[in-house]
């Protein structure tokens, strides 16, 4: 007051930060030229500070000028412009620590190794088929080996050729489930489910 002081009052404030946790989402395949989102949203702060956000592409294909549109926000995105590899990482701050980096994977496919990609997948769909859902017991391995047929047009470039076999003999045997409700004459695969799945 105006004639002393009084004794000092002591307080002890003590603080533990927990290191925050960044979360860059999960890894995606994509095709060339394609826009990759990315969420960091699920980044997380025990303490609950306010985060701020850091994007890093740690490795991309050579000659690859892709950037991030936005590294600094929680959700950003970039374009693919090479095929091949691109490492993401993100770390996160809670105004005290820098969080692990939490790293992702992104591929990118050129049109002809999605369409190789997508036609293995057919291929291994029509191997894991019941000899029962097709017309008759020997159809499965042929329909197998004209799938491998177009794998094999394309790997050597043959893309009109492979494109022709798929939409005039292959589809005409799978699809009419598809165009009338229920297989017709010419499917080879004579159940609904099994054509859906195909």
């Amino acid at each position: 007051d105006t004639w002393c002081n009084s004794d000092p009052d002591l307080v002890v404030i003590s603080f533990e930060n927990i290191m925050p946790v960044a979360d860059a989402g999960i890894n995606q395949t994509v095709l060339i030229y394609q826009t990759v989102d990315l969420d960091g949203s699920g980044s997380t702060d025990e303490n609950g500070d306010t985060l701020s956000y850091q994007w890093s592409l740690m490795s991309k294909p050579a000659d690859s000028q892709t950037e991030f549109m936005n590294p600094l926000d929680p959700f950003t995105s970039f374009v693919t412009d090479i095929p091949g590899e691109y490492v993401i990482s993100l770390v996160v701050n809670d105004g005290f620590a820098d969080s692990e980096p939490s790293n992702i994977t992104v591929v990118a496919l050129n049109y002809c190794d999605a369409l190789l990609f997508k036609l293995t997948e057919i291929l291994d769909t029509v191997n894991a088929m019941d000899k029962s859902v097709f017309k008759n017991r020997r159809m499965k391995r042929v329909l197998g080996r004209k799938i491998n047929c177009v794998i094999w047009m394309v790997n050597r470039g043959c893309c009109r050729a492979a494109y022709h076999k798929l939409e005039k003999d292959i589809l005409k045997k799978t699809n009419g489930c598809a165009e009338h409700g229920a297989p017709d004459r010419n499917d080879w695969i004579r159940n609904c489910d099994a054509q859906d799945e195909l």
